[in-house]
């Protein structure tokens, strides 16, 4: 007979100038990445995983850069006070997905929206979003101002 193990969720935080966090790679219920004043955050390595929401905030001047694939069912990015978000390769699968980008910060990912139908989120006040998107949602609000540029564009 085998026993199941809850999935433990996952929390990095990375702050002050120089401080660098590599992500621990392995299956987790969810995540949570935070950089903020000056901190980084990296990915370097395959095989991360998250059954429910990955969240990811960045702020004040904070960095996040996934440079290899990652997988979750739903996607929540915070990003603002010039601040940047990077992700080369999220599979999400049937959950939700919003972002917000503000005050200068600038998101840049490649996502394969799987069956998620529905992206939300805003992007204002001088910032800018760009989505490379496989299977892209068929309801776009996220919500752009005078000051602020988005481009979701096809990725195959």
């Amino acid at each position: 007979m085998s026993t199941l193990t809850a999935l433990k969720p996952y929390s990095l935080v990375s702050s002050g100038l120089f401080n660098v966090e590599n992500i621990k790679v392995g299956k987790y219920s969810t995540g949570n990445l935070e950089a903020r004043s000056s901190g980084s955050i990296h990915l370097i390595n395959d095989g991360l995983s998250f059954e429910e929401t990955l969240t990811m905030i960045s702020h004040a001047s904070g960095t996040i850069a996934l440079g290899r694939p990652l997988r979750a069912k739903s996607l929540n990015v915070n990003c603002n006070d010039a601040s940047n978000v990077q992700a080369m390769s999220i599979t999400l699968e049937d959950g939700n997905c919003n972002i917000n980008v503000k005050n200068s910060g600038t998101v840049v990912m490649y996502v394969d929206f799987g069956e998620v139908k529905t992206i939300t989120g805003s992007v204002e006040k001088a910032s800018t979003l760009i989505i490379y998107a496989k299977n892209p949602p068929i309801n776009n609000q996220i919500k752009v101002d005078a000051s602020s540029t988005m481009n979701i564009s096809g990725w195959s």
